[in-house]
């Protein structure tokens, strides 16, 4: 025996179609604000499981500040506030953007966040973004995975 079935599904898929622009950007935004906790938490000391490795500080330098190969062991009080008032204006500048429904955007407008993340003629890389060769780390696309489906799961309840 042999049924065939022909169902309509154009009004499922429309209602369905509905639903997802509903989640969109909800769960963009989710993802977004995992990133940045992520970039915010590299500007410190302990930093995310798959926080980008730091160079240590050139010969050069580290004679100049006292035989110091990072940037973080035994400084004087001055070159802590000078490191401190860094770390805090790049946290403070990492900012969401999200105005298109099709993505968001991540990013610090610091005015040296680049140089930070990616070096210089003068300074070796001090990445804070959780990406490379231009891919995000795991631990980070799982932390905005589960961001997602948490705001999934919260705006279709």
């Amino acid at each position: 025996m042999n049924v065939t079935l022909d169902i309509d599904t154009s009004q499922f898929a429309q209602s369905l179609q509905g639903e997802f622009e509903r989640v969109r950007v909800p769960c963009q935004t989710a993802m977004a604000e995992a990133f940045r906790e992520v970039v915010n938490a590299n500007l410190g000391d302990n930093g995310e499981t798959d926080k980008p490795e730091w160079s240590g500080l050139s010969d050069k330098y580290s004679k100049r500040i006292g035989g110091r190969t990072q940037a973080t062991l035994r400084m004087t009080a001055a070159e802590a506030a000078k490191v401190g008032a860094t770390a805090e204006l790049l946290y403070d500048s990492t900012r969401i953007q999200v105005t298109n429904p099709e993505f968001a955007v991540v990013y610090n407008d610091c005015e040296y966040a680049a140089d930070h993340q990616f070096g210089t003629n003068r300074m070796p890389p001090r990445p804070f973004f959780p990406i490379s060769g231009g891919d995000v780390l795991p631990a980070t696309t799982q932390k905005c995975v589960d961001a997602c489906e948490k705001t999934l799961m919260e705006v279709l309840r």
